[in-house]
């Protein structure tokens, strides 16, 4: 991992950079493909908001970089997908944030199977087995469903109505909230929008009975995911569900903790992998995108 004030002795010929939003993205990319490559510098943007103004600096200086940031609700995981083949230089991860690659109920077993020999392992509490690990997972997701079928409408909102000016000024519902507070908060958000312009671009008919269908068909996807662990992978936040699994199976502890034990366990893995003659990374589809990306900075048909 490199940080920006080692750029200068960057070999631009030989070498590329990614660029990703923050220290944890940078952390978990590092230590899955140091493994296969020394030719990647991988350095933290300090956030989504930042990405723009680290590639002008890049690109003021000639290095080759690829960004990538985590996909949250600006759109779905199919156009994600389609990033990873774009010449375009931004890519999106499939998963709704980096941390949902991590979100496999074997890797976090065998985590808290290693948390509970070590010194602190007195905090943790230890699953019965995989199926068990699974099943909290799956509980946390369906309780997330309310707030992220609000989210992702109100997304959806955006994309077609000036809207997000009003909804920067309005505090969104404290997770928790059941569906009538997000109702309510996205029917005030049309409301003042209509109040400040003559009418909604796109579509002026939008009223509270278009939101409500809205909502539901949105909320009925999300029931959906949430049942589903590969779904849920790729549709809740996995930052939000390790929170969650960190305050039921290692209370006192912090989430980061869990995540870098669980990490630990993928990079163990993933040393495997490279120590084989024949197995690459992208043969692993709970890996692969980690391959994609990096086959997509070098460019030059490296295959990992």
């Amino acid at each position: 991992m490199a940080a920006l004030t080692l750029l200068p002795s960057f070999d631009a010929k030989n070498n590329r950079i990614i660029v990703c939003e923050g220290k944890t993205d940078s952390e978990i990319i590092s230590r899955i493909l140091d493994h296969f490559t020394d030719r990647l510098y991988i350095i933290s943007a300090g956030g989504k908001k930042s990405l723009g103004s680290v590639r002008t600096m890049l690109g003021e200086r000639g290095y080759p970089a690829i960004f990538v940031c985590d996909r949250d609700f600006d759109m779905m995981p199919s156009a994600a997908t389609n990033t990873f083949h774009e010449q375009n230089p931004k890519t999106t991860w499939v998963c709704h944030d980096i941390e949902g690659y991590l979100l496999h109920s074997d890797w976090i077993y065998r985590a808290l199977q290693d948390m509970s020999d070590a010194p602190e392992g007195g905090r943790v509490k230890k699953p019965n087995d995989v199926v068990e690990v699974e099943a909290s997972i799956v509980a946390i997701a369906t309780v997330m469903v309310t707030e992220y079928a609000g989210r992702q409408t109100l997304h959806q909102l955006r994309q077609h109505h000036q809207i997000s000016s009003v909804r920067n000024a309005l505090q969104l519902p404290d997770p928790g909230k059941d569906e009538l507070d997000w109702l309510a908060y996205i029917q005030n958000i049309v409301k003042t929008a209509k109040t400040q312009t003559s009418k909604l671009p796109s579509q002026p008919d939008l009223d509270d009975a278009d939101i409500v269908k809205r909502l539901e068909s949105v909320q009925s996807s999300f029931r959906s995911w949430a049942s589903n662990i590969e779904t849920i992978r790729t549709y809740f936040s996995g930052k939000a569900i390790f929170k969650t699994l960190a305050e039921k199976w290692t209370p006192g502890l912090s989430s980061d903790m869990l995540r870098s034990n669980v990490l630990s366990v993928v990079e163990k893995y993933v040393a495997d992998i490279r120590a084989s003659d024949k197995a690459k990374l992208g043969d692993d589809p709970r890996l692969s995108d980690f391959a994609k990306l990096a086959e997509k900075s070098l460019s030059d048909r490296t295959q990992i």
